[in-house]
């Protein structure tokens, strides 16, 4: 998938697996697609993307959302997390390989990507005698100090992070 934010990109995706691109599914794709730009609403699950989805002046029924998401999933174009949270949440697929980071104090799930650890994880996988073929990887952690106060290496000095 080339922009996973186009709403056109991503109403032609669901077309091309024969979903019908009606109102509710424009407005739960547009949702989604500004929590990724937005970095607000990275994760929702179906109560948060109805809220979204209302607050963008559509209305839509719980059991619509439920739906939605359900056909997203199963044709790929949307991505099931289950976080330790008992809820399941939602994000739509970015086509690259990333992982989570679950801030278990306040519950934000930061995406990142480390090619050190796809790395470490390829040779682990090889020396097993395996390719990797899907994998997913969820970090649970808590800050160590306030953002602003870690200190950065920048072009070899010590400093302060903003």
């Amino acid at each position: 998938m080339a922009d996973t934010t186009d709403i056109d990109t991503l109403l032609q995706e669901c077309r091309a697996h024969g979903l019908k691109a009606t109102e509710n599914l424009r407005a739960v794709l547009a949702a989604l697609a500004e929590g990724v730009r937005a970095e607000g609403m990275r994760h929702p699950d179906v109560e948060e993307l109805r809220r979204a989805v209302e607050a963008r002046g559509h209305r839509i029924a719980l059991a619509s959302v439920y739906r939605i998401v359900a056909q997203l999933t199963r044709v790929g174009i949307v991505e099931t997390h289950h976080f330790e949270t008992g809820k399941s949440r939602y994000e739509l697929a970015k086509g690259q390989t990333h992982d989570h980071l679950v801030d278990i104090d306040t519950g934000d799930i930061l995406d990142f990507h480390d090619a050190a650890m796809d790395e470490i994880e390829e040779r682990v996988a090889a020396r097993l005698g395996y390719r990797i073929v899907r994998r997913r990887v969820e970090l649970y952690a808590v800050r160590m100090e306030p953002r602003a106060t870690l200190p950065i290496t920048v072009d070899g000095g010590e400093g302060e992070a903003n």
